[in-house]
């Protein structure tokens, strides 16, 4: 009789909002699944449901050289006394995971690579990517640069991490303000190398009366990062009626209310960023993946949707022309669906996701 095969997912420092989709598609192909995530990146509403299904170690320690020793050698003998078979590193690109991946050689590895641009200047990083069995990327688009800029010489796949554990209302429910108004989503850390709020806060100033029609919720945390500026910004624009942020961590239930009662998603990226050339080819913005999996339009630069999102309903609009795209939006009909082909399917994405299985 064969074993059941157990998977070990480990999570550190960031993005555990990718860990539920991963938990989903393993449990339905029969893996006992085990999780190691600090402690600081547990949440209630992410995890919801999941926590009972699953083996959840959460690590409070993980700073600091003595602690990450320590860990090390948990994980190591963690593997051998539960008899894991896969080990699936959430974020490749870590130190931590150099080490780790050192000592462990007993078991299939599985990377995910959140920017791969890393793997040019972090000769560490690229040492991670050398050692793992299989690669993962989130988008097919970077999955493309991958294949183009280096010879895997090990299975290589994309998923998009759209599926959680709670019921998403795809057509919202207009609770967010009044039925006319447009509601527009703009996730992610308030960070001005990464979107530009600027511009997008000097339009609505030009145009107050046609701007009375929208409200954008900024999904990150005011408070840290650019957050404050961008705050005075709008406050001396005297758009305090626009926009709604929270000054202070967003939590998962709020998030994913916004997100669900939104019209819109807008990743705000444009040629005024510092990142640009990053999204333009390596590393693609989690604003995407959050209108997929909420199945929301989006308002996006022309270039994404030549490039990424052809087969989703986007409104796009180029370096000139933002102005008029934004004002001649209207409010989507009650039931309308933003996806127009299967490939966000949960099979499909399942079945990407297990391809570097061996």
């Amino acid at each position: 009789m064969e074993l059941q095969k157990k998977a070990l997912i480990i999570e550190l420092k960031f993005h555990q909002e990718i860990i539920p989709a991963q938990i989903f598609f393993l449990l339905g192909k029969g893996y006992e699944v085990h999780l190691f995530l600090a402690e600081h990146l547990y949440d209630r509403d992410l995890f919801n449901g999941l926590k009972d299904q699953i083996y959840l170690t959460l690590l409070p320690h993980t700073k600091g050289f003595i602690n990450k020793v320590r860990l090390l050698f948990k994980v190591k003998l963690y593997i051998k006394q539960n008899k894991i078979s896969r080990l699936i590193l959430n974020t490749l690109d870590s130190n931590f995971n150099n080490f780790l991946l050192r000592i462990i050689n007993d078991v299939q590895t599985i990377g995910i690579i959140h920017q791969l641009q890393k793997l040019k200047y972090k000769p560490l990083y690229y040492d991670n990517f050398k050692r793992v069995s299989g690669v993962l990327t989130l988008s097919q688009y970077t999955l493309r640069y991958l294949t183009k800029n280096y010879n895997p010489g090990k299975p290589v796949s994309f998923f998009y991490p759209v599926f959680f554990p709670y019921n998403i209302n795809p057509n919202g429910s207009n609770k967010l303000s009044g039925p006319e108004i447009i509601n527009i989503a703009i996730p992610g850390q308030l960070d001005q190398t990464k979107r530009d709020y600027k511009t997008l806060i000097e339009i609505l100033a030009t145009n107050k009366e046609d701007a009375s029609k929208f409200k954008f919720f900024l999904l990150g945390n005011a408070a840290s990062a650019n957050g404050p500026e961008i705050v005075s910004l709008i406050k001396s624009a005297k758009l305090e009626s626009l926009f709604s942020y929270t000054e202070g961590f967003v939590s998962y239930n709020h998030f994913f209310s916004c997100l669900s009662n939104a019209d819109y998603v807008m990743p705000l990226l444009n040629k005024k960023i510092q990142q640009l050339p990053t999204y333009h080819a390596s590393q693609i913005s989690a604003s995407f993946n959050w209108a997929y999996a909420f199945n929301k339009p989006l308002i996006v630069h022309q270039f994404y949707i030549n490039n990424v999102v052809s087969d989703y309903q986007s409104i796009g609009y180029s370096d000139y022309n933002l102005s008029c795209v934004l004002f001649n939006l209207v409010k989507p009909q009650k039931g309308e669906t933003a996806r127009s082909t299967p490939f966000f399917d949960f099979k499909a994405q399942q079945e990407n996701y297990l391809k570097v299985f061996l």
